[in-house]
Formats: structure tokens, C-alpha cells, sequence
């Protein structure tokens, strides 16, 4: 569940619990104070732990696209797939022609495949595009003049239950498409890809940045991998441990005053913050003048 915190002397304050996935209230750091140049490399050399310097990727992300929901189950069919597969079993092929009987003048139809959590936005996509062309090849075979509208951007499902691996056939006046959550605005970004962050969660951050991001704004992974830069971020998988805290200061020596750095981690290191490191990140924050804001999830 996402929750949405003020990061404020690197300290987490509560702020607002909000539904998984809904629009998060966004809550800006104070000013902070310059006071010592203390230099953050003192500590236990995080760049030993990492294979890429820095312990950073700068990232490209997907095209931005919309998500569809089928926003009643009236006039819906839903077809289910086998693990990893797009191939449509007699039950499904059944329940596709009887919508198409069914249907064959109600107007234009809406398929929207699903995905989950689970391998990379990427492949999860090429999947659910595969499922739903599959669906509307099959369903062309009782109504060849059907105008159909394929859309393999449907809400995301969780783990691999069944109800991640369907196709839904409905009226396309019976979906709608809106703008994936949450609403996540900023110069830079850091998302923790270690692989606690591994969870269905990473899917709509990957899409809500791809989304919403301005122009010229930059993305970057904090990873112990090597991760080449300019890798898409859908095609990453979170693995191997996180080194957050040192991205963090990596990333503050590339901004400039008045920007904005949102970072997207669980925060659960194997190196916890010490005092003093938490001090030279504040002063940090501070010296440049820029604006942090934190999300947090529970997985």
C-alpha cells in the first residue's frame, strides 16, 4: 500500500494513509538550514557494494499510456488464459461466441487484456496484446463486421491468480480511460529496484512515471546490478540489494536549486542510515535549496 510521507531531516513522519494506488496528497520539505559540508563518502564505502558508479542508472521509460476498466459487469465476458499462455481453451471459445451472438448490435466492442506483478511491465504487456488479439481474431470468426477496440492496458491484477490472466470482452461505451495513479510530478526521480521492491506495485510506478512525467525530467534506479543507462524501466526486474541512501546523495550533487527529486523505495537497506549520515544528506538538501518529497511502500 502506498503512503505518502514528508521527508523532512531525512526523518519519516506519517502523513496520510491513502487506498493502494490512488492519488497521493503531495506534501512538499521544508526549507532546511546550511550548516556543516560533513562529505557522505566518509562513511562505509557504498560504491564497493555497487557495479554501476554511483550506484545509479539514468533510465528511459515505456510510452505513456492510459488504463482501461470495464466500469460495469453488465454486457462482460471474461476469458481465462494458463500461465504464460495466449491460447484460448474451449470454454473460452464458447463464451466468445455467445457474446458475439449475443452482441451483434449493440455497436462497438472493447477488449481489454489484463496483466500482473510479476516478470517486467514489458513482457507482461507483449502478453496481455497477445491475449487480446487472439480474443479478437477468434471473435471475428462470428462477427466479421465488428468494429473492435483492443487495449492491452487494462487495470493490473495481482499475483498469478486467475484473475490476472483474463481477457474481458465488454461494449466499448462500457470502459473508460483515465490517466494511471498516482499523479507523480518531479525533475528527478530514484526508484529503489533492489529486489524487495519486486511486487505489482512496480508496474504502476513504472506507468504512472512514463505517464506523467514532464519533458526533460530524469529517472534514474538505485541498483547494486549493472544496469546499463538508458535501459527502459519497464524491462527491469527489482533484484539484488539497495544501496538508497548513497543514490540519494548521488543524485542530490546533480540537481540545482528549486528542482524537485521524488524517491520511491521500501527504504529497507542491508546499511541503515547513521546519524551523521542522515545530517550531511540534510545538509545537503539544504545548500542546494532543492525540494524532496518521499513515497513509501508496504509490500
Amino acid at each position: 500500500m502506498f503512503m505518502f510521507f514528508v521527508l523532512f531531516s531525512f526523518s519519516f513522519f506519517p502523513f496520510k494513509q491513502v487506498k493502494p494506488f490512488s492519488l497521493p496528497e503531495q506534501v512538499e520539505t521544508q526549507t532546511l538550514e546550511h550548516s556543516s559540508g560533513w562529505s557522505f563518502e566518509h562513511s562505509d564505502y557504498a560504491q564497493d557494494r555497487c557495479c554501476n558508479s554511483g550506484c545509479i542508472a539514468q533510465v528511459s521509460t515505456a510510452p505513456p499510456m492510459k488504463v482501461a476498466k470495464v466500469k460495469t459487469t453488465t454486457h462482460v465476458t471474461s476469458v481465462y488464459f494458463e500461465e504464460d499462455s495466449s491460447d484460448i481453451n474451449a470454454i473460452g471459445i464458447e463464451k466468445i461466441k455467445q457474446f458475439a451472438e449475443s452482441n451483434s448490435d449493440k455497436g462497438e466492442i472493447a477488449i481489454v487484456g489484463y496483466t500482473d506483478g510479476c516478470g517486467t511491465m514489458s513482457y507482461n504487456r507483449s502478453l496481455a496484446t497477445r491475449r487480446a488479439e487472439s480474443i479478437k481474431a477468434e471473435y471475428k470468426k462470428y462477427n466479421i463486421f465488428a468494429s473492435i477496440h483492443v487495449s492491452a492496458a487494462g487495470e493490473i491484477s495481482k499475483g498469478h491468480a486467475a484473475k490476472a490472466r483474463r481477457v474481458d470482452i465488454t461494449l466499448k461505451s462500457n470502459t473508460i480511460m483515465y490517466a494511471p495513479p498516482p499523479t507523480i510530478v518531479a525533475d528527478f526521480y530514484l526508484i529503489d529496484s533492489s529486489g524487495s521492491m519486486s511486487s505489482e506495485e512496480w508496474e504502476y510506478w513504472n506507468r504512472a512515471i512514463a505517464f506523467h512525467r514532464p519533458p526533460g525530467s530524469k529517472v534514474f534506479v538505485s541498483t547494486t546490478a549493472c544496469i546499463r543507462n538508458k535501459t527502459r524501466l519497464d524491462k527491469i526486474n527489482p533484484a539484488g540489494g539497495t544501496e538508497i541512501w548513497y543514490s540519494y546523495w548521488v543524485i542530490l550533487g546533480k540537481m540545482k536549486e528549486g528542482q524537485t527529486l521524488i524517491i520511491m523505495s521500501d527504504y529497507e537497506s542491508d546499511h541503515p542510515l547513521k546519524p551523521w549520515e542522515r545530517k550531511a544528506l540534510d545538509d545537503k538538501v539544504r545548500a542546494q535549496g532543492v525540494k524532496v518529497k518521499a513515497m513509501r511502500t508496504n509490500l
